[in-house]
């Protein structure tokens, strides 16, 4: 999603960095941190000042390779002809960055990420079909808002990091094993045990349509 605030906002400071900090693509984070005080000092907030080559030469490293990806993600964007060119010119970025490997590396919780992310992404290309989209921040900004409502339809749950704590969740999310005591919050008919509920992005009625 800050890839696509990137755009929608015109290389605005806080989405910038908040994209080379989230730790999902690689990047040093004591470079990153090099080059924000860098950019924050020579006052660099848009897409053109991103554009110049800088002097420190591991700070010019990641601007160039941050800059080669978000240049590639921009043209491909630009050019889409509907919100489902736009949804794959982001899977193809996505992939520039192997974040599917960098998640694949880490703990299961991760794993479970990448899964939701598949999932968003494989009902909104269905659901977008071939809609014609307008201007590329609009394209942006639109895809942006669809990925948010869609990512908000889950949750996910972790498993406690030591035996001996007290764990507090749902109880839909809740892995737990030989417990001493368990505290059951609003226990009401309707409430617990729960009523199904459709996590999918698109309603059955909706995808008969």
């Amino acid at each position: 999603l800050d890839a696509l605030d990137i755009i929608a906002e015109g290389f605005r400071y806080d989405s910038v960095f908040s994209f080379l900090k989230s730790g999902y693509c690689k990047w040093d984070r004591g470079v990153v941190d090099k080059l924000e005080n860098y950019m924050l000092a020579r006052g660099i907030r848009s897409k053109s000042g991103w554009e110049k080559p800088l002097p420190d030469p591991e700070c010019e490293a990641l601007r160039h390779d941050f800059m080669g990806k978000m240049d590639t993600f921009y043209e491909a964007l630009r050019e889409s002809k509907t919100y489902r060119d736009g949804l794959m010119a982001l899977c193809n970025f996505l992939d520039s960055l192997e974040l599917d490997r960098t998640l694949n590396e880490n703990e299961e919780l991760e794993l479970r990420i990448w899964d939701i992310i598949t999932q968003v992404f494989g009902q909104l290309y269905d659901f977008l079909g071939d809609q014609p989209c307008g201007g590329i921040a609009r394209t942006a900004e639109e895809l942006r808002l669809l990925l948010k409502s869609g990512f908000n339809k889950y949750s996910v749950g972790v498993l406690p990091e030591e035996t001996d704590c007290v764990q507090i969740g749902a109880a839909d999310r809740s892995r737990t094993h030989e417990i001493e005591a368990l505290i059951v919050m609003g226990a009401n008919e309707g409430v617990f045990p729960a009523n199904f509920k459709d996590d999918g992005l698109l309603s059955d009625r909706e995808r008969e349509l």
